[in-house]
This record gives C-alpha cells, structure tokens and sequence, in this order.
C-alpha cells in the first residue's frame, strides 16, 4: 500500500477511478480539474497491489488583486 501523488502519466487510470466510483463526478476528472485550475492542482492517491483505492484532488488558488 502507498500515499502519493498521482503523476500525470496516471491521468486514464484517474479518470477510469472516477468513472466506476458510485461517488464519482464529471467535476473530478483529470481534465476538468486541468480547465477549472488552469492545471493548478495535485492528485493525493491511496493504492493496494497497485490499484487506486482512494483519491482526492487538491486544487491550489492563488489569489490575484
């Protein structure tokens, strides 16, 4: 088992985690997620035997006045 984050070479495993979760949404895909923080963001994974198990993305906002 392993906490990491996900690279970006992971992205259609991400995305097929998403898609099969009875708790996923469009708002978690890897490529909303590049749009809406104009590709700010991290992905903290959990994996067993190298599968995700668990996922949270982490977008970052900077603020700009």
């Amino acid at each position: 088992m392993s906490v990491e984050f996900l690279s970006e070479s992971f992205k259609d495993d991400w995305n097929s985690f998403v898609e099969s979760s009875l708790h996923g949404s469009v708002f978690c895909l890897y490529e909303w997620l590049e749009f809406s923080t104009d590709n700010d963001f991290k992905i903290l994974v959990y994996k067993e035997n190298n599968n995700i198990i668990a996922g949270m993305p982490l977008p970052f906002f900077q603020l700009r006045k």
